[in-house]
Formats: structure tokens, sequence, C-alpha cells
């Protein structure tokens, strides 16, 4: 094989810078819990007790500060850790076996949760899995806890910032941190690179997969279909009926929106008939106003650490059960999206076989407005369900209202784009790597790779059989007849 994959050094190497500034983001952030504990001069605010008060004027400009954490070092410190995890794991199911002999690794994408090594008690084990799951959803809910709102301020104060949120936070992108440098120290990595390609070759190279002949326009959808000669198909079966992962994941997102709006119902219900703790008001304003109705869960004392590790807990179970696993199963959506993207680049103006991490970045519009959307979700989520420093736990239905819109939003698109159907000819892989390797007849020697018909058959005449292909050339493929059969013969 010519064709040498990408190492993917870019992507290493800012995964790498990333890990480290999330180390040092996740010790500074112990230290200053430790400090605020213990009451050492931190240069702002005043101590009383266990805490900082801080006076932010304008008092919204906390909520500023709070995004810009979830924009930055919490964002970074995700991606950083997502990307070595799933790389790392994602290896180490390439070198297993299934039951059949075949490399445990199907997708070229995988939700990094859902599977582990065989190696239980690995880096990328089951345990380490769940640790990292975990983690993650404290993550977000410790970081909307740094920063408390304070009734106080005719006492010169309006925020209180507590020493266990950040002590927490530091703890968890800590050990989440810890474990991707063992999964990186112990997993063979052969490249960092994301390209569908990449993987595939790599795993032809070390006779990990083969190729399948008479399957050249066999797509996803036709992966147990028996190997015959086949008419091309367009346009292609959606991708809603191609990968059960789209079906699964996008009506599992449906049903997390739904117990939103039920959650919003249930808020809205016990506020507007009195329930003790309830707050009457309506106010549709995004930022959070004294008019608009809540419901209080109060605590006695100013933030104490018993009220702090309850309400932490409940944010772990909504946000990280409703937000956290929407948008990683929306993020494995995209990431299938983009690996069938990269490859009918090949039947258009060519497939760059390892487009980089800007390349496979930039043009997808979707994952960035992912990479924004992630954490603004989680800041509006900060916004509904937020903890005051002398009142305690505090729901507000109306901002519930504007996330179960805004997912229903996301989640109605993502369903339309899954269940159209792709006006194209080309066979559909979604990153399955086994279909890929079918498909591609011809590794090419240099990074373009171009798909479509290549030869003729003659003892196959009767049928019109012909050969579908790739090559590095332009020249060597031609536009796919609809009337002709492709494949079934051993030289396919």
């Amino acid at each position: 094989m010519p064709y040498k994959a990408d190492p993917g050094a870019r992507t290493r190497l800012f995964t790498i810078i990333g890990l480290v500034v999330s180390s040092a983001f996740s010790l500074a952030c112990i230290a200053l819990g430790l400090s605020i504990s213990l009451g050492r001069p931190v240069g702002v605010g005043r101590y009383e007790g266990r805490h900082l008060r801080l006076n932010i004027q304008p008092p919204e400009a906390r909520e500023f500060y709070f995004l810009l954490l979830n924009l930055t070092f919490i964002k970074l410190a995700v991606y950083s850790v997502t990307t070595a995890h799933h790389t790392a794991l994602k290896w180490a199911l390439a070198f297993e076996d299934d039951e059949h002999g075949r490399p445990r690794l199907k997708f070229n994408s995988n939700f990094r949760f859902l599977l582990s090594s065989k190696a239980m008690f690995s880096a990328n084990g089951l345990p380490a899995n769940v640790v990292m799951a975990f983690c993650l959803a404290i993550t977000y809910a410790s970081s909307s806890m740094v920063l408390l709102g304070a009734n106080g301020a005719e006492e010169g104060y309006n925020t209180v910032i507590s020493h266990l949120p950040l002590f927490i936070l530091g703890i968890v992108i800590l050990i989440q941190v810890l474990i991707c440098c063992w999964a990186l120290y112990a997993t063979e990595i052969p490249t960092w690179s994301e390209s569908p390609f990449d993987t595939a070759s790599i795993l032809v190279k070390r006779n990990r997969l083969q190729r399948t002949p008479g399957r050249c326009m066999h797509a996803l959808y036709d992966w147990t279909f028996p190997t015959k000669p086949m008419k091309p198909r367009e346009p292609q079966k959606s991708a809603w009926d191609s990968h059960p992962e789209f079906r699964r994941f996008v009506l599992y997102i449906w049903l997390l929106i739904a117990a939103g709006y039920y959650w919003c119902f249930i808020i809205w219900a016990m506020t507007i008939s009195g329930t003790q703790g309830a707050h009457k008001g309506m106010s549709w304003s995004l930022l959070p106003e004294e008019a608009g109705g809540r419901m209080n869960l109060g605590w006695e004392g100013e933030a104490p650490d018993s009220g702090m590790l309850w309400g932490m807990g409940v944010l772990v179970g909504f946000q990280g059960g409703i937000i956290t696993t929407a948008f990683t199963c929306v993020d494995l959506l995209l990431l299938l999206s983009r690996d069938e993207r990269i490859w009918v680049d090949a039947a258009l103006n060519g497939a760059d076989m390892s487009p980089g991490l800007w390349r496979m970045l930039l043009p997808n519009w979707h994952k960035l407005v992912m990479y924004v959307m992630d954490p603004t979700f989680h800041w509006v989520f900060g916004i509904s369900v937020s903890f005051d420093a002398k009142v305690g736990l505090q729901i507000r239905y109306v901002q519930i209202l504007y996330i179960c819109l805004l997912g229903t939003f996301g989640n109605a698109l993502i369903t339309y784009i899954s269940m159209s159907l792709p006006k194209r000819r080309i066979p559909s892989t979604y990153g399955h790597l086994q279909t890929l390797v079918n498909l591609i007849d011809e590794w090419p020697s240099g990074r373009t790779l171009y798909w479509g018909e290549k030869r003729r058959f003659d003892s196959w005449d009767d049928l019109n059989v012909r050969h579908a292909g790739t090559s590095s050339e332009k020249s060597d493929v031609t536009a796919i007849s609809m009337d002709a059969f492709y494949g079934g013969n051993d030289q396919c």
C-alpha cells in the first residue's frame, strides 16, 4: 500500500498542550480552594468563614464571568480530555478481537462511554470509563457553583466564592487528566489523525482488516446483504436507516427534551400553587430577575458545605444526566456526519485523505456551532438551576423552558438531517471501517482520493456488470451509470 497515514502531529500537540494547561488550571483551583478554606489572602474580596465575598459590579457581570469560564478553561479541559481519551480508547479497541476474530473497532467515531477495553482495570477499561463519565458531569456541576449570588447587597457584597466547588473542580479535572495520561502511556497510538482514511489504512497495513472483493457498490446499509452485483442507489439511504446509533441517540435526546418539558411544568405548577419555598412572579428575561418565578430549596447559614454537596448532587443528576448526556450524543452524531462528508468528497472534487485538525473543523459549521452551544447550554442551565449563598437552590421554570425550546430546535434540525435522503451515488459509510475498506480498491500514492467507475468486465456483458473503485488520478475514474450493475466479481 503506497499511502502513508498522517501521524496527526498537530492534533497530538494541541491535545498535550490542552492537558498541560488543564493540569495547571486544576492545580490552581485546588490551591485557591485551600487558600479560601484556610483564610489565606488572595488579593481580592474579604473573608467570612470559609468563603470569599466579592462585590461584582454590575451584578450581571457575574454571569458573563461564569460564561467566560465555561468557554475557556472548562471547554479546553473537556476538549483535551475527550480527544485524548477517545483516541486512546479507539486504538485499544482496534487491536482487540471480537467473538468473530475481527477488530472491536467498527467505526472511526464512537461513543466513548459505551465502549471499553477487555482489560478491565486498564486506563481504557470499564471502571476508568465510569470514573471519566462521572468526573465530566461533576466538572460542569462544580463550575456552575464557583460564583454564587448573594442576597447581601446591603452588606457590601453580591457574590460568594466557596472553597468546596473550587476544590472539587480542580480534583475532578486532575483525575481526568491523570487517566488520560495513563491511557496515552499504556496504549499504542499509530496516528492521532481523526480521518477515517488514516484509521482504515493502518488497520489494512497491519492485517486487521481485509478488503472483501465484489462489494464496490455496497453501502453501510447493505452491510448484511450478500455479495452480488448491485445497481447504484440515488438517493442513498438516510443516516437514520443506515446507522443504528443515529436512531438510538436521536430518540434518546428527544426523551431528554421531553423530560425537560415535564420538569418545567412541575416547577411552574409548584410555583403558581404557592408550594412552600415558591416565589410567585413572572419575567421572560434570560438573565434571572427578582420578579421571576422560582422554587427555593433553602439552607441555613451562608453556603454551608453540606448544602453545597447536596446541591452539587442535584446538578450532577440533572445537568449531567440531561445536558451533558445530550451533548455527548450530539457530538457523536456530528462526528459520524463529518466522517461521511470526508468520504463523499471522493466522488466530487477528490477527498483529502488527511484533512488535518483545522480543515476537519472549520468547514464543518454544525461542529463549530456545537463547540459554542455546549458550554452555552451549560451556562443557561446554571442560570435555570442556580445557587444563592444565602437562599440555597433556586429553580427557574422560564429559563428551563428556554433550554427545552433551544433543545427542540437543535434536535429537530438533527432529526431532519439524519432522515434526509442524500442525493448522491457514492455508497454511504458513516465512518464504518470495513465498508470503507471494501470500497477502496486502490490506495493513492498522494493525499487525494477519487471514486467512480473504473473498468468493465467483458465476461459479464449480459448483466452489464462494471466496477467502481478509487484512484489517486481523476482521469482513472468516470461517472457512475445508474443503469449498470457493479461488483459481484472476485476482481471487483
